[in-house]
């Protein structure tokens, strides 16, 4: 290469895109190797610097890891290189189907949260979604065993997609109205299991098909919000709207 065909740092980021900076932290990470005059530290470019170094910018703008960017600098044939962009495309897809149930766990929030005043001391009947529960506890007790705390993580790792529930059996409710026996875990919708890595087939997971349900928000008052005390403004609701559990 003849002399004019070196430039120094500043004319490789001016036409690759890049600041200086980052410049010398690729070829640090050993993403590409400058050109270097005998007996001299001053690094040179040429032009295939040039396209090499908007390349690499282009790798990490599309997605690609450091560790994927230096394979794909490395690749020694096309089909190395279309095996590292398919497997960045499939892992693209899953975290685009996360975005997106992070987007409708959002929506649904404000939603509901919208919905507070318009529910608070009235009724609406509606039909619920296909829902899942992962029940925790029982009663006072913890379910302790490994599948179950396996499968907690999971949602627990995916909270933006899940809620806390408590579900009072029926038949406790209506031959012990007293009770503050509860099940308690979490709920998700059926359709975000196979995000979190789950099967509605999995015998910790409780799934509901949808039905139709009544809805209302009651304002509680006082300090005492145990379930033992809460019970009382359920039933309070239930008679003063002429309801009957069923």
């Amino acid at each position: 290469m003849s002399k004019e065909d070196k430039y120094k740092i500043g004319m490789a980021s001016k036409h690759s895109g890049v600041t200086p900076q980052t410049v010398r932290y690729y070829e640090k990470q050993e993403l590409f190797t400058s050109l270097k005059d005998d007996f001299s530290t001053t690094r040179y470019y040429g032009v295939r610097h040039f396209k090499w170094l908007s390349n690499i910018r282009r790798y990490f703008k599309c997605g690609f890891s450091e560790a994927d960017v230096r394979e794909l600098v490395n690749c020694e044939n096309f089909e190395q290189m279309t095996g590292i962009i398919d497997r960045r495309i499939k892992e693209s897809r899953r975290e685009l189907q996360e975005l997106r149930g992070r987007i409708e766990a959002m929506e649904r929030m404000s939603c509901n949260v919208k919905r507070i005043p318009s529910l608070l001391g009235r009724v609406v009947t509606e039909e619920n979604p296909e829902i899942s529960i992962l029940i925790t506890r029982r009663g006072g007790r913890m379910l302790e065993d490994a599948h179950t705390e396996r499968v907690l993580a999971k949602w627990l790792d995916n909270i933006q997609m899940t809620a806390l529930a408590s579900v009072i059996p029926q038949s406790m409710l209506l031959a012990e109205p007293e009770s503050t026996y509860r099940l308690s875990g979490h709920c998700t919708l059926t359709r975000n299991l196979p995000l979190l890595g789950c099967d509605e087939n999995d015998p910790a997971i409780c799934t509901y098909k949808p039905r139709m349900c009544l809805h209302t928000v009651c304002e509680l008052k006082g300090e005492d919000l145990s379930p033992k005390a809460l019970m009382p403004y359920v039933y309070d609701y239930v008679r003063d709207f002429g309801l009957r559990i069923c």
